[in-house]
């Protein structure tokens, strides 16, 4: 507080220092308050908010490259939407999936898919990074782990496909509703 106070005052003897020194403080604050959006966006997701799940995760692409510099191509050839809760899960575990490959992966673009089956519907995030050796994963490791529980949760699947040098693919595949069979 009283640090602050002497800050303060010595900025008020210097009229331009003060102005470099609030320059700072705004383009600062506008960058929290972009964080903020953010952050609010990832824990209420637009599919949340009935936004169709291949426009939500093209929203979450767009800033992902945006944060990250890669390009994140989401292609949707699903007829019919899924219910809420699937969509939600689907876009959480998109979510990670692309926040992994643009963390560990090295991949310039990454591409997210989703589809149907005969038996049922899926999601597929692949890159051509480095990959990965899946077996090589300690079982505790967070990342694939909140990935598998997720896909569990919803009646899904989850593969892993990866090698080194080989890229990575994530796919978890949901059956029809017993009702739909």
């Amino acid at each position: 507080h009283w640090r602050m106070r002497a800050e303060l005052a010595a900025l008020a003897e210097s009229p331009e220092e003060a102005r470099a020194a609030l320059a700072e403080v705004g383009g600062g604050l506008a960058g929290a308050a972009g964080e903020l959006r953010t952050l609010a966006e990832d824990l209420q997701p637009l599919v949340a908010r009935d936004v169709p799940l291949a426009e939500a995760l093209r929203r979450l692409a767009d800033r992902f490259e945006q944060r990250h510099g890669v390009t994140v191509m989401v292609e949707s050839r699903l007829a019919t939407e899924l219910p809420a809760p699937v969509r939600e899960t689907l876009y959480r575990i998109a979510q990670e999936a692309v926040n992994n490959a643009c963390r560990h992966s090295g991949a310039k673009e990454i591409t997210v898919s989703l589809g149907e089956k005969t038996a049922g519907s899926w999601l597929e995030v692949r890159d051509a990074g480095q990959g990965f050796d899946p077996g090589a994963v300690p079982s505790g490791h967070l990342g694939l782990r909140f990935l598998r529980d997720h896909a569990e949760w919803i009646g899904g699947r989850l593969s892993v496909q990866s090698a080194p040098g080989c890229g990575t693919s994530i796919r978890v595949e949901l059956p029809l509703p017993t009702a739909a069979r």
